[in-house]
This record gives structure tokens, sequence and C-alpha cells, in this order.
């Protein structure tokens, strides 16, 4: 925060040292802009303590506090968080730049006004052609200072104070007010390489042309070569700040799209300007929080439903009111969970249940299948929904012996209890009907029919003949590679009127 307000004070001294520089050259541009018989009279106004307090001084009296009342937001200790919501601070800090700048023109035109009132009304001795030459030789001084300023303070805006806190600046920062646009710019950038060096040249041509040889010795060829050097300096100095203004931003944005189009949605770009390329930034910034946005909410969408059913929810070219599919179901439960649960405390429990369930969904999505749902310490898996699966009961199955694989090493590593939990799994193969079910508020994608009923019995029937994997025989039969099978029987299941083939592996 101090950082930022010695950067503001430094706008207000270079607002000032502006022009001073500016009203320090007066000395030295006279001799371009007033006709020699005039040179007496001019330097008679400089010499005159009311001229040159009512023209060079007092309009700084008056100008500086209003700059400075302008910076004071812009000081506050709550900066940083203040501009996140405060719009009309948005607006003050991206228009800074060109406010001071018309501020200090104000001060020149009051100062004009003073030195002309001054040479008319309080000495009646000075020549209207002085008078004239005087003022439209302060409009270009006004004009130099503020195209100078602007210049100054557009890069310090831009370069030093913008990068820390536009990220998060508003598309309303850039409406409803004066902003300048790309072609304002231009103009102003034409007024400033062209328009007052032709002004300051056609002058001086004036003054050649106008004048014999023996009587313009006031001019001297190092003066004139000096002034058209500055000239060239100024203009190849303002095109330089004038390209960087437009070029920086741009590149800017090309890198922020780019990260964006790789993934990268915390990219963002800073608003260094009200014109056309600020409010691209600002779309872009806003592009980019609404793509993390998407993304953060799609990420937790695929830890409360599976990934591959949060991606096919997402895509509008499914029918998602149901459809009748083929599908294995495997059903698997702990055994012993009630009295493990009961000599562990809720910490374990919980640590427990977390581990078995990522080993779960880590095979059963290896195996392309989808955990449809947690159901205490049991869960349900399905394969060939919702994304199609050609050989979806050997997958099942290669994915139930894998966890079994994979348990017992969860049960050798971390147990050493006399209670272990194991566990039962139960697989059947039939048609369901899948798609979304629910409220009119709240709905979520399963799977419902007689399968998955048959899966939860054949599940259960473990547990009496002492088997932790058992499949159906409508399973068994779509099998293509060799297992180590044993039929258990012909079993009617509970709820069930005909029998039901089981094997075990």
């Amino acid at each position: 925060m101090a950082n930022l307000r010695k950067k503001y004070l430094v706008v207000f001294i270079v607002s000032f040292s502006a022009n001073a520089i500016v009203v320090a050259s007066i000395s030295w541009l006279t001799l371009f802009f007033i006709q020699p018989e005039q040179i007496p009279f001019s330097i008679m106004m400089d010499q005159n303590p009311y001229a040159v307090f009512f023209s060079r001084i007092f309009p700084f009296l008056i100008v500086l506090p209003i700059i400075f009342q302008q910076l004071i937001p812009c000081l506050q200790n709550n900066i940083f968080e203040k501009v996140k919501t405060d719009i009309s601070l948005q607006k003050r800090i991206l228009q800074m730049p060109f406010r001071i700048s018309l501020l200090a023109t104000t001060g020149w035109i009051i100062g004009t006004f003073s030195f002309s009132g001054i040479a008319i009304w309080g000495e009646t001795s000075y020549p209207p052609g002085f008078i004239i030459d005087s003022t439209i030789f302060s409009w270009v001084l006004a004009a130099l200072a503020l195209v100078l300023m602007f210049y100054l303070l557009e890069y310090i805006n831009r370069s030093w104070i913008l990068p820390q806190i536009s990220t998060g600046f508003s598309i309303e920062a850039l409406k409803g007010s004066f902003n300048l646009s790309l072609r304002m710019r231009l103009v102003l950038h034409l007024i400033a390489t062209v328009g007052i060096p032709i002004s300051i040249l056609s002058r001086i041509i004036f003054f050649l042309d106008a004048k014999k040889p023996a009587d313009f010795n006031y001019l001297n060829t190092h003066d004139i070569v000096a002034l058209i050097c500055i000239i060239i300096i100024i203009g190849i100095l303002f095109t330089m700040l004038q390209s960087k203004f437009i070029t920086s931003p741009v590149r800017e944005m090309q890198a922020a799209t780019g990260s964006i189009q790789r993934g990268d949605f915390h990219a963002r770009v800073h608003v260094t300007s009200g014109d056309e390329i600020g409010t691209l930034a600002v779309d872009i910034n806003s592009m980019a929080r609404g793509l993390q946005e998407r993304e953060e909410m799609r990420e937790t969408f695929g830890k409360i439903v599976d990934p591959s059913v949060r991606d096919y929810l997402l895509q509008s070219n499914h029918d998602l009111d149901g459809e009748r599919k083929e599908i294995s179901v495997l059903f698997c439960d702990l055994a012993g969970f009630t009295a493990f649960s009961e000599k562990h405390s809720a910490e374990q429990v919980v640590e427990f249940l977390n581990r078995y369930f990522t080993i779960a969904q880590n095979v059963v999505t290896l195996h392309k299948g989808v955990i449809n749902k947690f159901i205490g310490d049991a869960f349900m898996a399905i394969f060939n929904a919702p994304l199609p699966l050609e050989n979806h009961a050997e997958m099942a199955v290669q994915a139930a012996l894998a966890f079994r694989k994979e348990f017992g090493g969860l049960l050798q590593a971390d147990l050493q209890d006399i209670e272990k939990p194991d566990f039962r799994i139960g697989i059947h193969t039939g048609t369901v009907i899948a798609g979304r079910i629910g409220s009119s508020d709240r709905q979520e994608y399963t799977v419902i029919g007689d399968t998955v009923n048959v899966a939860s019995r054949i599940e259960a029937l473990g547990k009496k003949v002492k088997q932790n994997l058992l499949i159906s025989e409508d399973t068994h039969r779509l099998l293509k590679l060799e297992y180590k099978v044993s039929k258990v029987g012909s079993v009617r299941l509970r709820g069930k009127t005909d029998s039901t083939g089981i094997y075990s592996l």
C-alpha cells in the first residue's frame, strides 16, 4: 500500500513538473513566436510581477489542489480491497491521466486570459500584435503541456499502477463516463507529432519569409536545428509510447487467451485503458472467470457423480429421460464392518472407508465402469452405462478381481486387528432403464430394473455360501476369457420365483 501511495505522489509531482518544464521553455521559445519588434514588450511582461504571478503562478495555485483532490481516493488504506467493488474508483483510476491533463490545461487557459487581461487593461502601451502573438503562443504551449503530461501520466498509470489493481475491474468501469477511444487517442497522437510541430515550424517559416536576411539575425541557425531535433525526438518518443500502449496489452491478451485455450483459466490481463482494448481486456477476464467457475463446478460435479457421468450429462445430444440398455451391475458390501467400526474411532473408520472407496473408484474407472452409488459401506458399479462398453461383463469381472487383490493389500498394510472387515461382491448382467431419476428440483443419473435387484441379492448370497465374489449365469455366459470359476448351483434368490445360476470366482 505504501508503495502504491508513493506512485500516486509521483503522479502529482509529474503533473507539477510537466507544467513547470513547459513554463521554463517560454523564455527560449519566445524568440520563435514573438516578432522582433515585440520582444521588448515581452521582456517587460516577464518582469512585471503581476503578470508573472497571475499568468504563471496563480493558475498553479488553483489547479494543483484540484489535481491533488482527484488523487485523494487513490491514497486510501484499503484501496486494494475497495477497488474490486467500487466502480467509481475504477473509473477514476482509468481516467486519471486524461483528467489531470485536462485540469492542467485549464490552468493554462486561466493563465492565458490573465496575461491578456493584464496586457490590455493594465498596460495600454502594449500593441495588439503582441497580445495576439502571446495568446497564440500560450495556446500552443497549453497543447504541448496537455500532450506531454498525458503521455507521461499514461505511461506511469499503465506501467506502475494498473498492473497491481486492474485485473478485477468491471465492464461497468468503462461505461457511463468519458473514456478516450482508440480513434481519439490516435487524433491526440496526430496533434502531438504533427499538429504542434507544424504550428511551430510554420511560425518559423513565416518569420523567415516575412523578414529580409539582414533582419532575422535573432534566428540563430543552431537554435533552429536544435528545435527541429527536439521536435523529431519528441515525435519518435510519442510514437514509441503510443505503439507500446497498443501492442503491450494486445500481446498480454494473446498470451492470456493462449493460456485459457490450454486450460489455465486463472489467466488474467491488466486493464490499462478505458478504450476498446481495455473493454476487450475486461471481457477476457470475465470470460476467464466464467470458465474458471464452470471448471470448478465441473470438478465439484465430478466428485459428486462419476466424471464420465458428469461429462455425459453435460452433453445435450443424449436422451437423459430414460433408455433401455443391457449392462453389468456390480454390488459390493463390507462384511464384518459393524464389529470393526465398534472397535475403532470415528476418524479411523472414516479414513478406512475413504481408502476403501478410493480403491473401488480406481479399479472400476480403470475397467471403464462407473460407481453409480455409495451406500454406507457398500457401492454399486455399472458397466455399459452411461458410456457404451461392448465387453461390459468381462470388464465387471476383471474389476472385481482387481478389487479383491487391492483390498487384500489394504488389510495387510493397515490393520492388525483380529476383527478385519472383508467384502462381498455380486455381479449380474441384464436389461435396465438408465436415465435421470428424481424430483423436478433434484435428480440423479442411475439405473433401475430387476437386474439391479438380482445383483444385490447375489452379493447378499455370498454371506450364506461363504464366497466373496459371485456372478450370475447371465454374466458368466458373456465371458470370453478363461477364469477359475466353480458353479455354486441354481439358487432361488430372495424375492424371485425362478432359480438363477450362480458361479464363484
